[in-house]
């Protein structure tokens, strides 16, 4: 997968859809081979791009900060994994219900990360 990416990112530049695209499955990837904080500089980074590319509301932008919530949750960050949950949620809710399945992807972390946080 990285060397998808890396000729996608040579030959189509790093700010196109499709190179986005495998810059999430790169940060898939490395998460579930525990390579958590890999994980999660490569999934802000494919945040961020996609935020200036496509707009902060769209599908595919929320989706990466969703990612970037997991990867939190899966450092232990659970404050910062419960903001961008929360943050991602709220602007779902407020575009999105035509998604209704991201809606209830993300209220389920949410209250995952609501519950697991330590003191909670």
């Amino acid at each position: 997968m990285q060397e998808c990416f890396a000729v996608r990112e040579e030959k189509l530049g790093e700010r196109h859809e499709d190179t986005l695209k495998s810059m999430q499955v790169v940060g898939l990837s490395l998460s579930r081979l525990g390579r958590h904080q890999e994980a999660l500089r490569v999934r802000k980074k494919c945040f961020a791009l996609r935020k200036e590319v496509l707009g902060e509301k769209d599908e595919d932008t929320l989706h990466s900060m969703f990612n970037s919530g997991l990867c939190l949750s899966e450092l232990e960050s659970h404050e910062e994994a419960l903001a961008a949950f929360q943050e991602c949620w709220a602007a779902r809710k407020e575009v999105l219900w035509k998604a209704g399945n991201r809606l209830n992807q993300t209220t389920i972390w949410l209250k995952f990360v609501r519950d697991e946080r330590p003191g909670a």
